[in-house]
């Protein structure tokens, strides 16, 4: 029960990140998405704003949540979702 709890201590909540859409560094280039530019991303139904976080390691054609960060709700794995591009 406590580690549920910690994360909403002041001192840990300080150093969890905010929710981010990973991509593939080639993906990226291709998408014309530079780091921290927040779009808009769909996946399971859900609308989400979020920033991009630039990954040489992932694979192209993935994208990656991060898993336990607070304001981005449960996804059941494998899901489909799509970015929309507003330029």
């Amino acid at each position: 029960l406590s580690e549920e709890l910690s994360a909403k201590s002041a001192s840990v909540s300080k150093r969890v990140p905010q929710p981010y859409l990973l991509l593939n560094k080639e993906d990226a280039t291709k998408l014309k998405l530079a780091e921290d530019e927040v779009i808009d991303f769909e996946i399971d139904g859900q609308q989400l704003k979020l920033p991009v976080k630039l990954s040489p390691t992932l694979p192209v054609g993935v994208a990656g949540l991060p898993v336990g960060v607070p304001k981005l709700s449960f996804v059941e794995l494998p899901a489909w979702g799509g970015i929309r591009l507003q330029k």
